[in-house]
């Protein structure tokens, strides 16, 4: 790991090749301990070391010689692209990159890690000319997109990813975005659900509405693109 920064708690690195198998290891180890396992799906040991060594960046949080968590993200093929799963406003491919996946460990959460990581690995991909980040939540995480819509992203569609033998229909997931340079405008309307009623977020997502933040009382607010 090739450090760059660090606090009273923790050390922060970008993650080398030789790091890559501890990282599998560490999430896969994590994802054992999770309630409902929809939330999270675990790349392949390649798909974690391309994102890391080839065509994106991985930062790992260390305590002491232990993970404590890692956030990385990677520059998609047009093929797998999100910009592609959003049509009610343009979005220029070549400036995304994807949040490909984050993780804390339990022990380590309510640091704000989450939050320290993506601002360090967006203000470093910015430095690299990417403006558009998008990524995937689950419906049924509500601190992980409570987190991220508090970081100015919003919700911007509904989509089944992430298909496998266990999963062949995929996994539930809202699209992920935030622009750089790019703001959307939204007129007066608002609707509030609840985040795991996709039925009805769905039916915002078509008629022009995204989610922009969690109420206090764990509601999405969606608000209509002008």
């Amino acid at each position: 790991m090739i450090e760059i920064k660090r606090d009273d708690k923790f050390i922060y690195g970008w993650a080398q090749a030789q790091d890559v198998i501890k990282v599998h290891e560490f999430i896969t180890k994590e994802y054992e301990k999770l309630h409902n396992k929809d939330v999270f799906s675990i790349d392949t040991y390649n798909e974690m070391f391309d994102a890391a060594c080839k065509s994106g960046s991985m930062l790992m949080a260390l305590s002491g010689d232990e993970i404590a968590a890692i956030w990385y993200a990677q520059k998609p093929s047009d093929e797998k692209n999100y910009a592609n799963d959003v049509d009610k406003f343009e979005i220029d491919k070549s400036k995304v990159i994807h949040n490909n996946a984050s993780f804390v460990a339990e022990k380590y959460r309510g640091n704000k890690l989450q939050n320290k990581m993506r601002a360090m690995v967006t203000g470093y991909l910015e430095e690299q000319g990417f403006t558009v980040f998008m990524g995937t939540v689950s419906p049924h995480n509500i601190h992980s997109y409570k987190n991220i819509l508090d970081s100015g992203y919003y919700l911007v569609a509904f989509k089944m990813k992430y298909k496998s033998a266990e999963n062949p229909n995929g996994l539930e997931r809202y699209i992920t975005y935030k622009s750089i340079d790019k703001q959307l405008e939204f007129n007066d309307n608002e609707i509030k659900i609840k985040g795991e009623d996709v039925i009805k977020a769905q039916e915002l997502f078509n008629n022009g509405y995204i989610g922009t933040y969690v109420t206090d009382d764990d509601m999405i607010i969606f608000k209509q693109l002008a």
